[in-house]
């Protein structure tokens, strides 16, 4: 049985300087496909991408039937200067026995090296700290994914010493790395 969190029926809007992070629409289909065909994701599996039309198509489903549903599913991110969906970040699982939620992001590759991720992300961070009042965010990456790994360490978040586990990518098994961070570190080094 799939648990219902009644946080994920509306979503609110986020804002950052350069980003609006909002549910995905209908509207929002085509725009997909662009963010998969390079990706560099800290939590889609190679199952997860989105290629074609028809799985641009399916992936805004699913997340439509999350957040119909209540269950855990990111925003859409959207470029302020253009309206344009450049990416996807949010909540991957759960946990609301332990105070925590684990994030993931995926950012169209034309607006890497930019920085939007990281204010996203930090966005993402603040609002679950201050708003949830969650007590851990947790992030996940693969190993060899440096520029996730940056990001991950440039908004406060730790490596964990856990045993190495591996995700099916690209052909083969790839180790990642698990990431995190809690509310008290992320207060002292933000000044809050």
């Amino acid at each position: 049985m799939t648990v219902a969190y009644p946080f994920f029926y509306h979503l609110p809007q986020l804002t950052t300087l350069r980003t609006r992070l909002r549910k995905v629409e209908d509207a929002d289909r085509l725009d997909l496909i662009s963010l998969s065909l390079e990706r560099q994701s800290s939590f889609l599996s190679d199952e997860q991408i989105v290629r074609t039309k028809q799985e641009s198509n399916e992936y805004v489903d699913y997340l439509l039937n999350c957040y119909k549903k209540g269950r855990p599913a990111p925003w859409g991110i959207f470029a302020k200067e253009s309206n344009r969906l450049i990416g996807v970040c949010g909540y991957v699982k759960w946990l609301p026995k332990e105070g925590a939620a684990e994030i993931g992001y995926q950012l169209d590759p034309i607006y890497w090296k930019r920085g939007l991720m990281t204010e996203v992300v930090q966005e993402v961070i603040d609002f679950s700290f201050n708003q949830l009042g969650l007590c851990r965010i947790d992030a996940k990456c693969l190993a060899n994914n440096f520029a996730s790994i940056k990001l991950l360490h440039k908004v406060g978040m730790i490596k964990q010493e856990q045993k190495p586990s591996y995700v099916w990518s690209k052909g083969h098994y790839e180790m990642v790395e698990f990431y995190s961070i809690g509310k008290d570190k992320f207060r002292s080094e933000n000044g809050v």
